[in-house]
């Protein structure tokens, strides 16, 4: 491996994300994570830690983000992303898992630079929704629901 492909430019050692995310509905809306300062919004979760399951990392997540138990069911989407973000290259691996809460449960963030939202089809399509392949998937399900189909499972990149 060349040292440009190993290291960043800021000399940081590069390495693959694994991030844990969830889908969770209400009715014909979806709750997303949005990054307060930057405005982009995403499905809740984050990375998964060492030694945990991704479904273990999701649910964790949700408690310390949101302070809900929620279960974690079926795999439903994964998808490769690599960007640029704050001057550095980034290279993430995204899986999706629905995610059953308590209704009714209020959406109210417990760390001070996100916010959780309820998100029909009309505004995830208005919103800069992260990653791309997640934002196209999200419209694809929407889509699917209007017209009786069933949503299918979908691996998604980037890259070629």
């Amino acid at each position: 491996m060349s040292a440009s492909a190993e290291h960043g430019e800021a000399g940081g050692r590069r390495e693959i994300e694994v991030i844990s995310r969830g889908l969770v509905r209400d009715g014909g809306r979806v709750l997303v994570c949005r990054a307060v300062k930057a405005g982009y919004v995403y499905l809740p979760g984050g990375h998964v830690e060492f030694g945990e399951s991704a479904a273990e990392g999701l649910a964790r997540e949700f408690v310390e983000e949101l302070g809900w138990e929620v279960r974690v069911g079926e795999l439903i989407m994964a998808s490769e992303a690599r960007f640029r973000q704050g001057g550095c290259d980034r290279h993430e691996l995204n899986l999706v898992f629905h995610v059953e809460h308590t209704p009714g449960a209020e959406a109210r963030s417990l760390e001070t630079k996100i916010a959780f939202e309820w998100m029909d089809a009309a505004a995830l399509v208005a919103s800069d929704v992260r990653p791309p392949a997640v934002a196209d998937w999200l419209a694809e399900i929407f889509s699917r629901e209007a017209s009786d189909q069933v949503a299918i499972f979908r691996w998604a990149s980037d890259g070629s």
